[in-house]
């Protein structure tokens, strides 16, 4: 079994670093790959230097462009997973720590990212200008320092090729996987246009970026404006506001997948679930879509960020143009269910799931890669 020199700045083991992809992936990989950790942990003298700076600078800069001290051990980690042997190495979301990287003869650096930082300025980053000419600084010379770069989404691969001159054939699309097991069993009766009860699932944990007023009020207009069904709407990973009511929803409150109980109560609300909506104002690459795609389910949500490669307009779902509203969400429901597309929808979510939208695939794809 070949090994694989894994760059990380957290334990593979955490499963919040990187919304649990880190695991994830770690735990696809060693199905094919012998794992090395080189795990390079922020120092206490680095925390403390950058804290005072923040203070300092009234929180302007939080961006430090030299980290000696983890540059120096990341190096050194390399330089011996090298001398035993390691020729492949794998850094996700690290390009502070391989923006100065200087690989060691015979070895290949892969970079795995969901978003380039250009891309994010104004988007999800709002930072100085300080520290986004540090942020731009290390996402280019992560980018050229790798051998191959795997990002997440189209809209990332396409702002590394425009704003930072990357090589297009050096850059590679792999849409995430599904961050749950596959448990989908196809129902024995698929909704079609007479139904009269439909069940639309909310995932997320921002209720503003994520678009939780705009969900429940097209859930108002659905029930409001469509005489022939009756929606609801379950809200997973938010709490109902204090002193709110709304009728037809139910809130869930976070659910932690790791623990059975709670996992459980998250697989059910996807399989008694008929559509998934997500009106997210920023996403670079939107896993849920992949869990929502796993169990069926037609997905609806803005065309923003890295969602056009996780919903397949008119195919898989909508994504409907940056500024759409409520009502343009509730008559795309409509339209789906009127024009009887509803089975067409569900069959092509779980078809692009079992072709592109999980693990394997990602798996087989990296393997092709790593292989130059």
């Amino acid at each position: 079994m070949n090994k694989l020199g894994f760059i990380s700045k957290k334990d593979l083991d955490d499963q919040a670093q990187w919304s649990g992809t880190i695991r994830f992936v770690r735990d696809v990989l060693s199905n094919d790959y012998q794992i090395i950790p080189i795990i390079v942990k922020e120092c206490l003298i680095h925390k403390a230097v950058q804290k005072a700076i923040r203070i300092i600078t009234h929180n302007k800069i939080r961006r430090l462009r030299w980290l000696p001290i983890e540059s120096l051990k990341c190096q050194k980690m390399v330089a011996q997973a090298a001398a035993e042997g390691c020729e492949l190495f794998f850094a996700p979301a690290a390009s502070d720590l391989i923006a100065d990287l200087k690989m060691p003869a015979n070895t290949r650096l892969i970079y795995l990212s969901d978003a380039t930082y250009h891309a994010m300025i104004d988007y999800y980053f709002f930072e100085s200008a300080h520290d986004q000419k540090v942020g731009n600084l290390q996402e280019g010379r992560a980018l050229q320092n790798a051998d191959e770069v795997i990002h997440s989404s189209d809209w990332a691969k396409n702002d590394a090729i425009n704003h930072y001159g990357i090589a297009p054939e050096k850059i590679h699309v792999l849409p995430f996987g599904a961050n749950l097991k596959d448990q989908y069993n196809p129902p024995k009766k698929r909704k079609g246009t007479d139904d009269s009860s439909i069940h639309l699932l909310f995932c997320g944990m921002d209720w503003e970026r994520k678009g939780a007023d705009l969900a429940l009020e097209c859930l108002r207009i659905l029930n409001a404006s469509d005489q022939k069904r009756r929606y609801d709407l379950t809200i997973v990973g938010l709490d109902a506001p204090e002193g709110t009511h709304y009728e037809n929803v139910t809130f869930t409150g976070w659910l932690n997948k790791n623990i059975a109980a709670e996992y459980a109560r998250m697989i059910a609300c996807y399989r008694k679930s008929d559509v998934f909506i997500l009106p997210t104002k920023a996403e670079c690459a939107g896993i849920v879509f992949a869990e929502a795609a796993m169990y069926a389910l037609p997905a609806f949500t803005y065309s923003t960020g890295g969602t056009a490669t996780y919903v397949l307009d008119r195919v898989t779902g909508r994504c409907l143009p940056a500024g759409s509203t409520a009502e343009d969400f509730s008559n795309a429901i409509r339209e789906m269910f009127d024009q009887n597309m509803y089975l067409k929808y569900s069959m092509q979510a779980r078809k692009y799931y079992e072709e592109k939208l999980n693990w394997n695939a990602w798996l087989s794809e990296f393997k092709k890669i790593a292989k130059g």
